[in-house]
C-alpha cells in the first residue's frame, strides 16, 4: 500500500514538473495567446508580407505592428522595423502606439452608453447640455455622432489658429475655447444638411459627457470601457508622452525627420484623438465595438446607421455614430495624429478582426497608403 502510494505521488510530482517545465518555456518564449492560433497558409503569408514590406516603402514608415485574425482561415500577427530609429530598438507586437481618432469610437460609446441610461437623447440638441453653446442651435447629439452638426474644425482647417497653437505649445486651451473658435467660423452645412468630418463634434461630446456625469472624460471611458474590457494597456492620456515600451512617431519631410513622439499639445486632440493603447487591446476592442458588446440592441443599431460624409480626403465614405465602414462587411474608425497612424477593422459576418498601426504620418499621402494596405488585406483573406 505505502509503494502504491509513492509511486502515485512520483508520478505526480513528473507530472507537475512536466507541466511547469512547459509554462516556464512558453513564458521564456514570450508566446501570446495568439501565437497558439492556427496561422494563414504559407501563401497568404507570404501576400501579406510583400504588402506590407511595400506599404512601409512607400510610406517610409520606420515600423509596423499588425494583426489579422480569421477564425476558421488563419491568423497573421507581425512586427517589423524599428521602434526608436535613435537607439534602434526594434518594434514589439506588445508596443504602445497613440491611437488618433479611434478615440472617437470610445467616446461615442460611453456616450450611447449614457443614451441607454436616459442621461443622454440622441435627438435632443447639444445646447441643452452645454450653456455656451448658442441657444437658436439645432445641432443634436445625433449629428455630433455621425459628423453631420455641419461645425468648423479648427484644429484641422484653420491655418492661423494651428499656427497660434504651434508658437505657444505651452498655452493649454480649453477644450470649450477651441470649440469657440471652430464656432466662430462659417459651418459646412446646415445641420443635418451635409456631413463633414470634424474633430470639434468630438469635444463637444467630451463635454456633453463630463456635463452629464459630473466626471472627466476620461475617467468615465476607464470606468465604462477599459475596465470592463480588461483593457490594461489602453489609457486616455492627459501628458504629452508614453509610458511602457512604445514606438516613436515620426514625420518624414521633405529635408528632415520629426520625431513625434512626445506631443506637448495633447491637450489639443482629447476627445477626438489623445488615446494610447496597444495591438493586444484593439483586438479586444475592435472586436467588442462590432458586436456592440456594451451597448443596448436599439443604439447598437443606431450607431450602424450609415450617411456618406466628407474628409480631408478625396470622395467621401460611410459613417455611423462614431464608427466608419470599409467596403460593404468591415466596421471600425482610422486613427491620425503627426507622427502616427492606426487602424481597427470588424467584420461581424465573419468574425475577422485586423488591426495595424504604423509610426509614420507626415502627409496626407500616407494616409492614403495605409488604407490601401488594409483593402489589399482584405483582399488576401477574402
Amino acid at each position: 500500500m505505502k509503494k502504491r502510494w509513492i509511486v502515485r505521488r512520483r508520478k505526480h510530482w513528473i507530472t507537475s514538473v512536466i507541466i511547469w517545465g512547459m509554462l516556464v518555456l512558453l513564458f521564456t518564449l514570450g508566446v501570446s495567446g495568439w501565437a497558439l492560433e492556427k496561422e494563414f497558409d504559407r501563401e497568404t503569408q507570404e501576400k501579406m508580407e510583400k504588402t506590407l514590406d511595400k506599404a512601409m516603402e512607400e510610406s517610409r514608415s520606420p515600423a509596423a505592428i499588425v494583426g489579422v485574425w480569421a477564425p476558421g482561415e488563419g491568423t497573421w500577427v507581425v512586427a517589423k522595423g524599428k521602434a526608436d530609429i535613435e537607439t534602434g530598438q526594434s518594434a514589439q507586437i506588445k508596443d504602445k502606439t497613440r491611437i488618433g481618432s479611434i478615440t472617437k469610437t470610445f467616446v461615442a460609446t460611453a456616450v450611447l452608453q449614457l443614451v441607454d441610461e436616459g442621461k443622454i437623447g440622441l435627438d435632443e440638441t447639444a445646447n441643452k447640455y452645454l450653456s455656451f453653446m448658442p441657444t437658436g442651435s439645432k445641432v443634436t447629439v445625433r449629428q455630433l455622432l455621425n459628423h453631420s452638426s455641419g461645425i468648423f474644425d479648427a484644429e484641422n482647417d484653420d491655418p492661423v489658429f494651428r499656427k497660434a497653437v504651434e508658437e505657444n505649445l505651452s498655452k493649454r486651451l480649453s477644450p470649450q475655447e477651441i470649440v469657440e473658435v471652430s464656432l466662430a467660423h462659417k459651418p459646412y452645412n446646415q445641420p443635418g444638411k451635409g456631413a463633414h468630418y470634424s474633430n470639434t463634434n468630438y469635444k463637444l461630446l467630451g463635454m456633453i459627457v463630463e456635463e452629464v456625469t459630473g466626471k472627466d472624460l476620461g475617467v468615465v471611458i476607464e470606468e465604462k470601457i477599459i475596465d470592463r474590457l480588461g483593457l490594461r494597456h489602453t489609457v486616455f492620456a492627459t501628458q504629452p508622452d508614453i509610458r511602457g515600451d512604445h514606438l516613436h512617431g515620426y514625420a518624414v519631410l521633405e529635408s528632415t525627420t520629426i520625431d513625434a513622439t512626445t506631443d506637448p499639445a495633447i491637450w489639443l486632440l482629447g476627445a477626438s484623438g489623445n488615446m494610447v493603447s496597444n495591438l493586444q487591446d484593439q483586438k479586444k476592442w475592435a472586436r467588442a465595438l462590432g458586436r456592440g458588446v456594451l451597448l443596448g440592441k436599439k443604439t447598437y443599431k443606431e450607431m450602424m446607421s450609415w450617411i456618406e460624409i466628407a474628409a480631408a480626403l478625396p470622395g467621401k465614405f460611410e459613417y455611423g455614430l462614431g464608427v466608419d465602414k470599409v467596403g460593404d462587411r468591415f466596421i471600425g474608425h482610422a486613427g491620425a495624429t503627426t507622427g502616427y497612424y492606426g487602424r481597427i477593422a470588424y467584420d461581424p459576418g465573419t468574425d475577422t478582426t485586423i488591426v495595424l498601426f504604423f509610426n509614420q504620418l507626415g502627409a496626407k499621402e500616407d494616409v492614403e497608403v495605409y488604407e490601401s494596405f488594409l483593402q489589399e488585406l482584405i483582399d488576401i483573406i477574402h
